[in-house]
């Protein structure tokens, strides 16, 4: 009654267990049933199985997540490594976990977002994707693009027409190299970003 979906169920008039209506059904559990103790374990660890999937796809529900921190979520609330692995395989079914679709959009999206590679690499890094499938991934999505190019979309995206003194050059040079480009290309935009000697700042090739 309280809860939409869920089922309480009683053992010799004492509260057993509560599981969700669906796995209620397919137990086919009826008032005044018998059940054995070998019967009451089997129950009880579907009713966890089906209590972490539960939990899986109500935190998958409009949100991505690498299968490394769907796993740390299902942890965090002590389910076994049994458990967790199958919870995981079954959102792999479902397509709700997909390390290679998650990885490939959150390169793109940083990526149009002028990030660079290192600082992607970090992130993907953080949330438990494969090394090997990150660092292919993002050199598939940078293959056709000139990093300088987007180290200076960057800049322009932070510092827009604001002419750049030696002080702000250096800020922006480390700017740059946190969001994820080299030195070397961090340099060469923010010298096209910065005061020439009639004081005066051009970004070049900067839509």
């Amino acid at each position: 009654k309280k809860r939409a979906g869920r089922v309480s169920v009683f053992l010799d008039e004492k509260f057993w267990v509560g599981m969700s209506s669906e796995l209620f059904l397919d137990l086919g559990i009826n008032k005044n049933d018998s059940i054995d103790e070998e019967e009451k374990l089997t129950i009880e660890d579907k009713v966890v199985k089906d209590g972490a999937l539960s939990y899986a796809l109500r935190v998958l529900t409009g949100r991505q997540l690498s299968e490394y921190k769907m796993k740390e979520k299902l942890e965090a609330r002590e389910y076994g490594d049994e458990v967790i692995d199958q919870v995981i395989e079954k959102c792999r079914e479902l397509y709700l976990l997909d390390d290679e679709q998650l990885c490939t959009a959150i390169v793109e999206s940083r990526r149009d977002n002028f990030q660079g590679p290192t600082k992607i690499l970090q992130k993907l890094n953080e949330i438990g994707i494969d090394k090997d499938l990150a660092r292919s991934t993002v050199e598939e999505c940078f293959r056709n693009t000139d990093q300088t190019e987007l180290a200076k979309k960057s800049l322009y995206n932070k510092y827009k027409d604001k002419k750049l003194d030696r002080r702000e050059q250096r800020r922006a040079t480390n700017f740059l190299i946190r969001s994820g480009f080299s030195f070397s290309q961090a340099q060469t935009a923010v010298a096209d970003a910065s005061l020439d000697l009639e004081g005066e700042a051009a970004y070049n090739n900067v839509e």
